[in-house]
């Protein structure tokens, strides 16, 4: 799925305060994510994977992220943590300094 589908099950489980079970099948219904391919994945070897994977990328960061969320701009380790080289202030101008396509109008 995309951001569409995934971002407001994230606010809706952030809402809660936890990432308790009891409320990621009401917030997967609301964000129109089918709970039974959820929970597959969740209790399955791939979700476990995909889980372990993240978890080595967020350990591998450099600077080690400090708190929640630690965005990065990069996927080459240093160059990007969006946070560290700007004190989290100016977003939009630390994005359009990272981007290395044509600038759009």
């Amino acid at each position: 799925t995309g951001p569409a589908q995934w971002l407001p099950y994230i606010h809706c489980m952030e809402t809660y305060g936890s990432t308790q079970r009891q409320h990621a099948q009401s917030c997967a219904t609301a964000a129109g994510l089918d709970w039974a391919t959820v929970d597959a994945c969740f209790k399955g070897a791939e979700g476990q994977t995909l889980e372990l994977a993240a978890g080595n990328v967020t350990a591998a960061l450099v600077p080690a992220h400090q708190f929640v969320p630690w965005v990065t701009l990069s996927d080459v380790a240093g160059a990007g943590t969006f946070c560290d080289e700007s004190g989290c202030d100016g977003f939009l101008k630390a994005v359009c300094d990272a981007y290395t396509g044509t600038p759009p109008a």
